[in-house]
């Protein structure tokens, strides 16, 4: 799998999107080609969507949650706290309207028995998460990943408790890559796989770093992706 995504924004088309569809606190991203790299996980974490003879939430024969047929955009963000604790956040934009942010609290150190609780009937799926990100990372990046398991976060809906509830089946994990001196992300949300994204901290702003933010990245689905971009000069020439 490439190391980073085909296409780049320019910081022009860039400002113009985070306005149009990101209505926090959106700052860089990059465009996902095609589907396939993005929307799967690596190889090595080719596992099966669900656990088998198993819906998610829902009915037989239903669609998840979230997945590829209603995620139009993902606005990623890694947290990096003063006392080196890692917060994961992903804001997702629904075919629908509606938004929803989920956050997961990254593990300081990798340990399998902590990373099983609460995972009840799904912990087989966690556990091969788990184990496969962190061969994976290990193999690729030299480093084990942090890994952690998705909530809603309720602030959003008024809760003034709040009080989180483990989503089943999203599971999130972060890993340094010393080259680029740079995060990398892995992402499930039920149906919805967004692996091996690098969070950019190039355009990061002053607020954004006061609130502990390291790295953010803007994933756009193909699949909803209705923009209409420039014609290239082969392109004009062909249409004369």
């Amino acid at each position: 799998m490439a190391k980073k995504p085909i296409h780049y924004y320019n910081i022009e088309e860039y400002k113009n999107n985070k306005e149009q569809y990101i209505q926090d606190t959106s700052r860089s991203g990059l465009l996902a080609g095609t589907p396939s790299p993005k929307m799967m996980p690596p190889k090595t974490l080719d596992l099966e969507p669900r656990e088998e003879g198993e819906p998610l939430d829902s009915g037989a024969g239903e669609e998840a949650p979230l997945g590829p047929h209603n995620v139009t955009r993902a606005y990623i963000t890694l947290y990096v706290n003063p006392n080196k604790t890692k917060n994961l956040a992903i804001r997702v934009n629904l075919t629908d309207g509606e938004s929803a942010e989920f956050v997961c609290r990254l593990q300081k150190t990798a340990n399998l028995t902590n990373y099983l609780k609460y995972t009840n009937e799904h912990k087989e799926c966690a556990r091969q998460w788990f184990k496969e990100c962190r061969t994976y990372c290990k193999d690729r990046y030299g480093v084990k990943p942090q890994s952690g398991k998705f909530h809603l976060n309720t602030k959003q809906y008024g809760n003034s408790l709040q009080s989180t509830q483990i989503e089943p089946v999203c599971y999130g994990s972060a890993v340094y890559n010393t080259d680029s001196k740079e995060y990398v992300a892995f992402v499930r949300l039920y149906d919805l796989w967004i692996s091996e994204e690098e969070l950019s901290s190039e355009y990061l702003t002053e607020r954004q770093r006061q609130n502990n933010v390291r790295g953010t990245r803007l994933w756009i689905n193909p699949l909803h992706d209705r923009r209409v971009r420039p014609r290239t000069f082969a392109q004009r020439r062909a249409g004369k």
